[in-house]
């Protein structure tokens, strides 16, 4: 590449960060406009906390959205050692790449601590390691096998946007659940374990780290049945119960790049409410798979 080219090839890059971060800032004055009709108008530093996270996440689905519509509407929803992942491009079309100078091929190599964009404050001020406070939807939406097991989802990876009847209404990201209302599970590492084999470094980074941050199992939803998720007591789930607010609102990035603040399902039974994540987390028989789905594999 001659330096005239190279040059010419920074500037598109430049203007393409530029570009997306005009339409973060508009999509920002959005989320406070909407954000004035939320139930309540609590006002203060939680509040601004909430705004903070939308924002996030709205920057992050127009990231994912743009990157898509130049890939035939694909994007990774899972990665493996080796591989950039969803971070990577957030990073790369929000020009985070460029301005940190980083040539790192591995998710895990990326320098998140400079990255607030990856930071929901409300959760990272209950620790010291700045680690990733997001986890992707990996779920099979045709549910479990017939002995209960979902499928890895990065013998999936990619996603198609819009390839669902109901994007719109499909988790595409979600906030992480709290360090300290994580449990492992059946060798599965939990939000904390991940950041723990981050924070470790090479070759524990083989193990996990921000590959590990996939929602893949019934047992990562925020509700489940059976004694899984049932309360809010430590349990297998990644995403979180309750963040903003008083724990009284979570925040989801949709298929669609709308973002919205959620409660926990007050649906009358355990299955009732495992059902309803299931569809927010895109399965297509979600009734079907929360009656057959005892032990919530």
């Amino acid at each position: 590449m001659t330096r005239h080219s190279r040059l010419a090839s920074e500037r598109r890059a430049a203007t393409k960060a530029d570009a997306i971060a005009l339409i973060a800032i508009a999509a920002v004055v959005a989320i406070f406009a909407a954000a004035i009709f939320l139930p309540g108008r609590p006002v203060g530093r939680e509040r601004a906390r909430l705004l903070v996270c939308m924002s996030n996440l709205k920057q992050a689905g127009i990231g994912l959205a743009m990157y898509a519509a130049a890939n035939k509407g694909f994007v990774p929803v899972a990665s493996s050692p080796g591989e950039r992942g969803w971070v990577g491009i957030v990073a790369r079309e929000a020009g985070l790449l460029r301005k940190a100078q980083t040539q790192a091929t591995d998710a895990n190599q990326f320098p998140l601590g400079q990255w607030e964009l990856f930071h929901c404050p409300e959760r990272s001020g209950n620790r010291t390691d700045a680690f990733l406070d997001y986890v992707s939807n990996g779920l099979d939406p045709n549910g479990p096998d017939a002995s209960g097991v979902w499928s890895d989802p990065r013998t999936r990876k990619l996603l198609k946007l819009g390839a669902t009847s109901r994007p719109s209404d499909t988790v595409l990201l979600a906030e992480a659940e709290r360090e300290d209302k994580v449990v492992d599970f059946k060798g599965i590492p939990s939000v904390k374990k991940a950041r723990e084999q981050w924070a470790a470094g090479p070759p524990t980074w083989d193990e996990g780290g921000i590959h590990a941050m996939t929602v893949w199992k019934g047992a990562h939803l925020p509700q489940g049945k059976n004694g899984i998720n049932v309360d809010d007591k430590p349990g297998p789930r990644m995403v979180v119960q309750g963040m903003h607010l008083n724990g009284r609102l979570s925040t989801f990035l949709f298929q669609d790049a709308d973002v919205q603040s959620k409660p926990l399902c007050t649906r009358p039974s355990a299955d009732e409410r495992y059902e309803e994540w299931l569809k927010l987390f895109g399965v297509k028989d979600p009734a079907g798979v929360a009656a057959k789905d005892d032990d919530v594999h």
